[in-house]
């Protein structure tokens, strides 16, 4: 009995400390290096960006259709993202966080307006194997006029319709849905065209990613998008998938063009694109170079980048 007594006791002690030491672990890794983790994040974008700021956490930015999907215990950047994630370009501004679903390099195609100064997110993806076509009618380059062997360059914008920009106009006098906020200075005019008619001039059927940081003019290309009927797979008249991912920096105030569009409207956009089946895996707040607005008591930063990737 004594030998029972004394096995069961060390039995029970031994499971008792198991316990205690798999809780305390537990209760480590979610109060102490996940919040250590955020802090590291938030370091490393220190004087560009900061992620997860006071004022949108997970539940507020449901309101605005940019909530990450949780894990069973934690709330992850990347946790919409069936695959892994990479960050693209530089840390700070002008990289981005891409999902490598839907992403094969030897069968890539990746479509960027916006590149302003910056080409390091068009040039890393390159190299990671994807055939990149890059958009801006703001920098004075010309159309052929490549950034690299798989980095091609068009002189031209993105807009809700295709037109032409004519020069020497100011900013209140652009037209509404042209991809950039062209000052008095520039006397050149712009092709604008709509997404479908460049996929169509170019040849493609399905864009791997689509990036956009055109300053506010997100708001008409996502409309017109939606309209033709390019954004996602679900529902009725549901055809295939022409976009798997999209990147893109969503202005909530004031827009860059003669009519603004409504913060609701806006909003409601951005539910359209969870509802046609994108899910969110990344959102960063850019305080450096936005204002805060108010939407149903939520106060944040008017530019987010995010990155939504279609669920296949």
């Amino acid at each position: 009995m004594g030998l029972r007594s004394t096995v069961r006791n060390f039995v029970r002690q031994a499971w008792q400390r198991t316990a205690v030491v798999v809780l305390l672990a537990f209760a480590c890794c979610r109060f102490v290096v996940w919040p250590l983790m955020v802090l590291m994040h938030d370091i490393h974008y220190r004087g560009v960006k900061r992620t997860f700021t006071p004022g949108l956490n997970n539940v507020d930015a449901q309101k605005f259709h940019l909530d990450i999907p949780l894990t069973p215990f934690l709330a992850t950047w990347h946790a919409g993202c069936r695959s892994s994630v990479r960050r693209f370009g530089h840390s700070g501004d002008g990289g981005w966080e891409v999902c490598l679903d839907h992403l094969d390099p030897s069968n890539c195609v990746v479509y960027s307006f916006g590149i302003s100064n910056d080409p390091s997110f068009d040039l890393a993806i390159a190299d990671f194997g994807c055939h990149v076509f890059a958009f801006d009618p703001t920098i004075g380059r010309k159309t052929g006029n490549d950034f690299a062997e798989r980095v091609h360059f068009y002189n031209t914008g993105l807009a809700a319709e295709d037109f032409e920009l004519p020069g020497g106009l100011g900013k209140a006098e652009h037209k509404e849905g042209a991809a950039a906020a062209l000052s008095s200075s520039h006397k050149q005019s712009y092709d604008m065209k709509k997404l479908s008619t460049l996929m169509a001039d170019l040849g493609h059927k399905f864009i791997n990613i689509l990036k956009m940081d055109i300053e506010g003019y997100e708001w008409d290309v996502l409309r017109g998008m939606q309209t033709e009927g390019l954004l996602g797979v679900i529902g009725e008249g549901a055809r295939h998938p022409v976009i798997g991912s999209i990147l893109a920096e969503y202005h909530f105030g004031k827009d860059n063009h003669r009519r603004m569009m409504p913060l609701k409207e806006k909003v409601a956009l951005l539910g359209h694109l969870r509802e046609a089946g994108f899910q969110v895996f990344s959102r960063t707040e850019n305080w450096r170079f936005g204002t805060r607005v108010t939407h149903e008591g939520v106060d944040v930063w008017n530019c987010i980048e995010a990155g939504m990737v279609l669920a296949l």
